[in-house]
């Protein structure tokens, strides 16, 4: 939905537009006043995907605006082509350089959320992580493909999700083996190409390195990866005749995408452009490719050397939501995206993005909730004073007309700057009003949450005169952008002041509802209920940041706390530029009319995040091992129906229907956690209840047998006769049942029986007995040593030998054997059972399903 200011064909007069290859000025020459007239203001409400949006810009058309669409279809994808030459990919890495900020960190379910709203806003690549810095990464890159990669809409469109890795085979095979379950996987490796890197970080020749990365890219595409990314790292600053002969050779071998990054942010937009344009004229192959840009922040140009690379003919941008990123961060997502839809057509030579511009102060509020990175009060589109006017001059113009000193109205990002209903919210405001207010500002929330959030509301509302805009986002943020709640504060007194030392006692309620109550004291009232909530949790961290903010002026403003904490040393992944191994951190924030209240919301939010990581992990960590020994299980059972002895067969169903059991069971499992889905951990441990009872049914069974049955190694030496032993839990019934078998069929396997020595006692016969061995070898012990021993008569019939002691007590043996064997796993399975049971139990209520997206398992 595009401004009548933007759309109006009589605004601008007609521009030529500019060939060279630096960003040229944003300015064209305006027609006089008088060849157009602003109409009186027209508000209209209009339905966008069953949610209303009142406008308040003005319009010059009296004609209402039409549902957004976007001014062009967005071209199939094709990995190193597009077909419309001013289309332009967004290509969003807030979730991989983006989390790099200090203090960013997200959790797996974090990173979901923000994928699913980044597929909302209609970017075309999401680069969701770098597989290979820590097992936590590549679970979250591998959920995010399999889920928000397989997601199509109406329009077909999908996102392509794209893991980062360096050039080397682990990075690649671990990036490929996490994304290529999305529809349109996609792997982006770099390698440093500045001198500067190659002598002092790399340390390695500029033949050495094209080496490199010809072979690595080459291996890539070997995996079955059709779209590869390459990056030459600080570009800016490589020699020139350099990046072309790299970027040559690696488009030769497989190569789709090449992506130009300003890595430390020192070039100027005329100085990129230009870049750009060198490389598109003198790299061999070039034509072949997408070029892309990734433009760092340093000196406050990402934004600018962005727009100018694609004006002089990058197809592709790198960018994050609210700038965020490394050092002074990358160019901003919003930023681009509305410079390219205001000033596309008249100064950028036509071009145009598929983004759909409404989700955009949505998807700026969930990044800021969930990292934790505030975003300053001026920032272009997203800060809290983009739309404020305050000057005199400046609010008699917005009187008069909105168009005289905003160029973007505020509802085309999602933003709704007034209540045009008339409608205020105060403490006799009933739920439905609470409810049209929440859609209004985008939030779509289930009965349940709306009814959470309506009782926080009242009890706001109690307290003060107006509820505004802003205490109701903080209000939804501190309910919906929350972690699964494994504690939950209920009540917290503080005792602090000048006399004595600050006392805090706090009341809080676990998962399972069970209230825990501690008292400290500390240097002040914050400090005495953090550590009051430590002796609850007992979950060790360090506060590293704290801050606060008021939403709103006045004495009776909502506070909003955020703190940033850190775990312990095992808590670590893998800086992607550095490859050095750095301390995870773990961000919460709170808010609340009081301040010591919004700043312990904050920090049981931070060690929540810290604790639903850690427990989904090792439930992910139990599952997987049990699905490994169903496997095992599994073969086990079918490989002793070929193998094993048919007359001495005891366990083989049994390995088979434990074994199908941990296999699809636990299964369930990851379907939950990948998809948030509470429904599927109710099934999950309900299901692994039933496995539970029949797993320690068998358990109980091998225990028995090993205990009763010990029966010597070498038979012969048995004090105890067959009869002596059999009724117990081998009737005496079977044992001639399979003692006949073996007549009848002589059927001995040596694999099979060899560890109870069936072989040896029993299906052996020794040298000059007139018939050999099935085997066509003697056994290690001869009738003839046993005639000795045991005085068996010297007869070799078969038959007789069979009826021996020594040969009874074997075939036993075998029997018992067979439930040792089986008791090797079903131990230690019945052990992991409980321990899922009891983490699932743990989280499942603190899984959230929403009612818009539905997950997809591979």
């Amino acid at each position: 939905m595009a401004s009548s200011l933007l759309r109006n064909p009589n605004l601008y007069s007609s521009t030529t537009i500019t060939t060279t290859p630096f960003l040229p000025t944003f300015s064209s020459k305006p027609t006089p006043v008088s060849s157009f007239r602003f109409q009186p203001s027209h508000h209209r409400s209009i339905s966008l995907r069953s949610q209303t949006l009142r406008l308040s810009c003005s319009i010059s058309d009296p004609s209402p605006l039409p549902p957004h669409t976007p001014r062009r279809r967005r071209p199939e994808y094709i990995p190193n082509r597009i077909s419309d030459p001013n289309y332009v990919r967004i290509f969003d890495t807030t979730l991989r350089d983006g989390e790099q900020s200090p203090g960013a960190t997200l959790t797996s379910k974090e990173k979901l959320d923000i994928a699913r709203q980044l597929a909302k806003l209609g970017v075309d690549i999401i680069e969701a992580g770098f597989p290979a810095a820590s097992k936590d990464d590549f679970e979250a890159v591998k959920t995010i493909a399999e889920t928000i990669g397989n997601t199509v809409d109406e329009n077909g469109y999908v996102p392509v999700i794209c893991g980062l890795s360096r050039c080397n085979k682990k990075d690649i095979e671990r990036a490929w083996d996490a994304v290529k379950y999305a529809k349109r996987p996609r792997i982006h490796t770099f390698i440093a190409t500045s001198d500067i890197h190659l002598e002092h970080k790399l340390k390695k020749t500029k033949a050495e390195v094209i080496e490199i990365a010809r072979n690595m890219v080459r291996f890539a595409r070997s995996l079955g990866c059709d779209d590869v990314e390459f990056s030459p790292e600080d570009a800016g600053r490589s020699e020139r005749e350099y990046l072309y002969e790299i970027l040559g050779e690696v488009i030769k071998a497989g190569a789709t995408t090449l992506n130009i990054p300003d890595t430390v942010g020192i070039t100027l937009p005329s100085e990129f452009g230009q870049l750009i344009t060198d490389l598109k004229a003198n790299t061999p192959g070039i034509e072949n490719v997408v070029i892309s840009t990734h433009c760092q922040n340093d000196l406050g140009l990402s934004t600018a050397n962005t727009l100018s690379g694609a004006h002089a003919g990058a197809r592709q941008v790198e960018v994050t939501i609210n700038g965020i990123g490394e050092r002074a961060g990358n160019a901003s997502l919003e930023e681009v995206v509305m410079a390219i839809k205001c000033r596309g057509d008249h100064v950028l030579g036509g071009l145009f993005t598929g983004i759909d511009t409404r989700h955009i102060v949505m998807t700026s509020k969930m990044v800021e909730e969930y990292t934790g990175m505030q975003t300053q009060p001026h920032k272009a589109i997203v800060g809290a004073n983009a739309f404020a006017h305050e000057s005199g001059i400046h609010q008699d113009g917005m009187l008069k007309h909105k168009g005289t000193y905003e160029i973007i109205c505020p509802e085309e990002i999602g933003l709704e700057r007034s209540n045009d209903a008339g409608i205020v919210l105060g403490k006799l405001s009933g739920r439905h009003a609470l409810k049209d207010r929440l859609t209004e500002l985008g939030y779509q929330l289930d009965d349940e949450q709306l009814s959470t959030i309506f009782w926080r509301f009242k009890t706001v509302a109690e307290q003060k005169k107006r509820v505004t805009d802003a205490d109701i986002i903080a209000l939804v943020s501190d309910e919906v952008f929350q972690p699964e709640a494994v504690w939950k504060l209920l009540d917290i007194q503080i005792t602090c002041g000048t006399l004595g030392l600050s006392t805090a006692t706090v009341k809080l309620a676990d998962a399972d509802g069970k209230e825990h109550v501690a008292c400290s004291i500390g240097t002040g009232p914050v400090d005495s209920a953090y550590k009051a909530v430590d002796l609850i949790v007992k979950e060790p961290a360090t506060l590293l940041e704290y801050s606060m903010n008021a939403v709103t002026e006045g004495i009776d403003a909502i506070a909003t706390t955020r703190v940033l904490i850190r775990g312990s040393n095992k808590y670590s992944s893998t800086n992607a530029i550095t490859g050095e191994e750095v301390q995870r951190t773990f961000s919460g924030t709170g808010a609340g009319m009081d301040i010591v209240v919004s700043s312990v919301k904050a920090y049981i939010s931070g060690l929540t995040n810290k604790m639903s990581e850690v427990r989904t992990g090792l439930l992910t960590m139990a599952t997987i091992i049990l699905i490994c020994i169903g496997l095992t299980m599994t073969g086990t059972g079918l490989y002793y129906r070929k193998t094993v002895s048919q007359c001495i067969r005891e366990t083989d169903g049994s390995f088979v229907v434990l074994g199908l059991l941990l296999l699809v069971i636990p299964q369930f499992a990851l379907y939950a956690i990948c998809c948030r889905s509470k429904r599927m951990f109710t099934i999950y441990i309900y299901a692994m209840i039933f496995v539970c009872v029949v797993l320690g049914g068998y358990s109980l069974k091998c225990f028995i047998y090993n205990t009763t049955f010990g029966i010597a190694k070498n038979p012969a030496e048995e004090k105890r006769t067959a009869k002596q032993l059999v009724g117990r839990l081998v009737p005496e019934s079977k044992l001639a049942r399979v003692t006949d078998c073996i007549i009848h069929n002589h059927d001995c396997n040596f694999n099979a029986s060899q560890n109870s020595n069936v072989w040896r006692y029993c299906c052996a016969q020794p040298r000059g007995c007139g018939v050999t061995t099935m085997f066509g070898q003697p056994g290690e012990w001869s009738w003839k040593h046993q005639h000795v021993e045991n005085h068996v008569p010297e007869e070799c019939s078969y038959e007789y030998c069979l009826s021996c002691r020594g040969c009874q007590l074997s075939i036993l043996k075998a029997i018992v054997h067979q439930w040792k064997y089986l008791s090797m796993f079903s131990y230690p399975s019945l052990f992991l059972v409980c321990l899922s049971l009891a983490i699932a139990r743990s989280i499942k209520d603190t899984f959230d399903e929403p009612d818009d997206y539905r997950g997809y398992y591979t």
